[in-house]
């Protein structure tokens, strides 16, 4: 059984596959199976799921409980079959029917899946469907029939022999359905059939009159088979004629005419044969869809290319009205009413598919009538133009865009014909040739003078390659010349050059800034070059040389015996020649100047010629485009000698600075001296008045000695901190006017205020005099006594005040007229400082100094 079965699996001339039940995995394929799936060897599909070779019912979705499912249908129904188009590996398609059967070999079931192709089978049932439907509408009677044994007829022939179902027909003898008379001689033609060979019929109609046909006979091949066509056509209006004709004429003349008449006749039959044959190859072929429609718009008949438009089946179609496939009803109505009063309707109209999707088409269509001029219909052809309106549409808005362009772009676009003429230009070509009237003028016009034999030169050039880029010359501007840049592509129509598209530059700015640069280059050459005390270099990112001057490869030369050349790394040569406290910071300075941030240091050098070399050095980021790290621009001087007279200026200003301190306090000890001197003296005196005068100037004087005091213990000797100089005035003159009975409450806002030499000692004395006379005369009767003093800077202008709560001064008081020495002392001081003295005695006495501040400078 086994060797039976492999012989007929091999042999066999259908393909067969054999699948594994359980995974649907091809166990094995016949050599027929490779030639239909077009396939090298098995190899390419044992192993592989059936579904992945041709596409089953279930698709791709297979698991195991479809595959069970399968088997118990194949086993229920004793095999499985249906028909499906199989798409091969390279793209082709065929139609095929598929068998599944369950075989099985000892214990094991396998699906034996037998392959038809069916392509041939389906084209001829196809083209039969198309034959049917045309044979059916032609006016003659066709009947088509083997041996006389008749296969199929139209309606036309129903309609001859006045019978409503054609299918009775099948089977019968076409001879029978005539006289029996011509039987004999009916299957003789039939027996012989000739194109052009005619034999006239008779047949009792239902009435019991005689009727006469007209039948010719001609053989088809219809795969690898001879069949027979026999065209029927009505005989009885000739034949009334011709009897007619007898009755008047000869027997003679009426056999010319009945000749001539059935000459005609095969004349019409073979127009008729001709014309058949044409339209049915252009309604099968044609890409334009052919609708054709009854009277009351019913759909009779549509090509090939309609169902594919319309995605409407050639059956689904003949059940539709002619409204259905229009998208908008009154439309269609327009195209009938067109129809019915001009006989035809040209235009654009919008189809609806079977999914309701829309599109656009040019239809053209006319009624149909026929061989009496009778209305039958209406036949209309039309193509899909629905891509054609989108690039049309595209197309207008390419064009305005371009236009657009051609008339915005920043660059001169000018078009000349053969003879170099400007057919057209745009704005920036205008502006450029400072002329709007430029159509119809020679490019060449526009040329300076000078550069004219160059341009003609180079336009011979170019028409001999067909292009040419970055042509540069000038062009006159009015009265201005400018330089510019043009690359033109030629135009040709076939092999003929017709003109070019010339693309016009204005490269005058560029001009421009090439030779400032080149000016601008020369100068920093010059620069980097003859500054003979600057050493100047650039580094890139990594600290490699770039550029350098004599300057430093000389210094190199000299002070490191180093030869430098480009591309050596700088960071190599400095970090061992450099003393070790730069050597620390060293990296650090040339990695903040690649960051962008500049930067200056000073370091010391070792020299191979002295012990040491004192450099100076500048770093400034250079900004490269693209990238993100910066280079560097090093600038840097030997500062040896100015770091020597650095020392030896140092070294005699702090011996300055001692003598200074020294001198201020001398005279602190000096006015020291003399105060104790007046300390001494008033210990002998017992006048009251005297003693107090002693003590004032014994004040003065102290109040000086704090100045000296305060300069000697800073560092700045041309500033005093004032703020805490006055705060030791006023503890002094408080503790050397204690009142007996009562203390005093200081209010102190002393604000950072410093001063120089020559308004520090004006001011303390001012200040002395003010709370000496306030501690002396203010207090009287007083019983909590208060003195305020506040001091501030605001807008380079000094603020004093002083204040108390006392008993004031007498209403009558003017300052400027008082005997006192110590407020006469106080208007001489004010009026040095440049400054303004207020008053106010009201609820005690209140002094406001305002004076300038004087700058060191001053």
């Amino acid at each position: 059984m086994i060797k039976y079965f492999q012989n007929f699996f091999e042999f066999s001339g259908y393909a067969y596959f054999l699948l594994d039940s359980t995974t649907l995995e091809i166990v094995d394929v016949n050599p027929k199976s490779l030639e239909v799936f077009r396939l090298k060897d098995r190899s390419e599909v044992i192993a592989k799921p059936f579904y992945e070779v041709s596409t089953c019912d279930f698709g791709n979705h297979v698991d195991q409980i479809t595959i069970v499912n399968f088997k118990k249908l194949i086993r229920k129904e004793q095999g499985y079959a249906y028909q499906q188009k199989v798409r091969l590996t390279q793209n082709n398609t065929f139609d095929a029917s598929f068998e599944f059967s369950l075989i099985q070999f000892g214990d094991e079931d396998f699906i034996l899946v037998s392959v038809k192709d069916i392509s041939k089978e389906k084209e001829l049932n196809e083209s039969m469907e198309t034959y049917e439907a045309i044979y059916n509408q032609l006016p003659d009677g066709i009947v088509i029939h083997l041996n006389g044994v008749i296969i199929g007829t139209n309606r036309s022939f129903q309609e001859l022999n006045e019978e409503e179902d054609v299918t009775s027909y099948r089977g019968k003898h076409i001879a029978s359905f005539f006289s029996e008379q011509d039987r004999e001689k009916i299957e003789e033609h039939i027996t012989h059939p000739e194109k052009g060979k005619f034999i006239i019929v008779s047949r009792k109609s239902k009435n019991n009159n005689w009727h006469k046909f007209v039948l010719e006979s001609f053989e088809t091949k219809y795969h690898d088979q001879q069949i027979t066509t026999t065209i029927v056509s009505d005989y009885q209006l000739q034949e009334d004629l011709a009897k007619e004709q007898l009755r008047a004429n000869l027997a003679s003349e009426a056999n010319i005419l009945l000749e001539q008449e059935i000459e005609k006749h095969k004349e019409t039959q073979r127009k008729l044969e001709t014309s058949q044959e044409i339209s049915k190859s252009v309604f099968n072929s044609s890409i334009d869809t052919i609708i054709s429609s009854d009277l009351e718009n019913n759909i009779t008949e549509v090509s090939p290319s309609a169902c594919y438009a319309f995605k409407y089946s050639r059956e689904e179609f003949l059940t539709l009205n002619a409204a259905d496939i229009y998208a908008n009803k009154e439309e269609f109505q327009n195209i009938s009413q067109s129809l019915s009063t001009d006989g035809f309707y040209i235009g654009e109209v919008t189809n609806k598919r079977k999914d309701g999707s829309e599109f656009t088409c040019f239809l053209s269509c006319a009624v149909m009538r026929n061989k009496k001029g009778d209305h039958i219909g209406y036949m209309g052809i039309s193509r899909d133009i629905t891509d054609l309106k989108k690039a049309e549409e595209e197309l207008i808005k390419s064009e305005k865009k371009y236009r657009d362009l051609f008339v915005n772009l920043g660059d001169a676009l000018v078009i000349v014909d053969n003879n170099n003429k400007i057919l057209d230009l745009n704005n920036a070509a205008k502006k450029l040739f400072n002329s709007s009237n430029c159509i119809g003028k020679q490019l060449f016009d526009f040329v300076h003078d000078d550069d004219l034999d160059y341009v003609k030169e180079r336009s011979k050039e170019f028409r001999q390659k067909g292009s040419i880029v970055n042509v540069e010359f000038r062009v006159k501007n009015g009265e201005r010349v400018k330089h510019v840049n043009l690359s033109s592509t030629a135009i040709y129509e076939g092999d003929k050059y017709v003109g070019s598209r010339d693309i016009i530059r204005d490269i005058t700015q560029e001009k421009e800034y090439q030779e400032l640069i080149v000016q601008q280059t020369s100068h920093l050459e010059s620069i980097f070059e003859n500054k003979s005390d600057v050493i100047m270099c650039t580094l890139d990112s990594k600290y490699n040389l770039t550029a350098f001057n004599t300057k430093l490869e000389e210094f190199i030369q000299h002070h490191l015996g180093i030869t430098l050349k480009i591309g050596m790394n700088f960071m190599d040569i400095l970090i061992n020649s450099v003393s070790d406290q730069v050597k620390e910071g060293l990296q650090e300075y040339y990695e903040k100047a690649t960051k962008g941030y500049p930067t200056q240091f000073e370091g010391i050098l070792k020299s191979l010629k002295s012990n040491e070399v004192w450099i100076e050095t500048f770093l400034s980021p250079i900004t490269v485009e693209g990238k993100s790290a910066y280079d560097i621009a090093l600038m840097a001087m030997d500062i040896t000698d100015k770091k020597e007279a650095e020392i030896e200026i140092t070294k005699s200003l702090q011996e300055k600075e001692v003598l200074l301190k020294e001198v201020h306090h001398r005279v602190k000890n000096n006015l020291q001296v003399i105060s104790s001197i007046l300390n001494l003296q008033s210990s002998y005196v017992k006048d009251k008045n005297t003693l107090y005068i002693l003590r004032e100037s014994q004040n003065r004087v102290k109040s000086m000695s704090f100045i000296h005091e305060s300069l000697y213990r800073s560092k700045d000797f041309s500033q005093v901190n004032f703020s805490d100089y006055l705060n030791n005035l006023i503890n002094n003159v408080v503790h050397t006017f204690l009142l007996p009975d009562k203390d005093v409450m200081l209010k102190t806002d002393l604000g950072a205020v410093n001063l120089n030499l020559d308004q520090a000692i004006p001011c303390g004395l001012i200040l002395n005099e003010l709370l000496t006379n306030a501690m002396k005369y203010a207090f009287v009767g007083i019983d909590n006594p208060e003195l305020e003093v506040r001091i501030h800077e605001r807008d380079n202008v000094i603020f004093i005040h002083v204040e108390d709560n006392g008993i004031g001064l007498p209403k009558d008081f003017r300052i400027d007229e008082t005997n006192s020495l110590g407020l006469q002392l106080v208007q001489t001081l004010t009026d040095q400082l440049d400054g303004t003295l207020e008053l106010k005695s009201k609820e005690g006495t209140k002094y406001l100094l305002t004076f300038e501040k004087m700058n060191q400078s001053d």
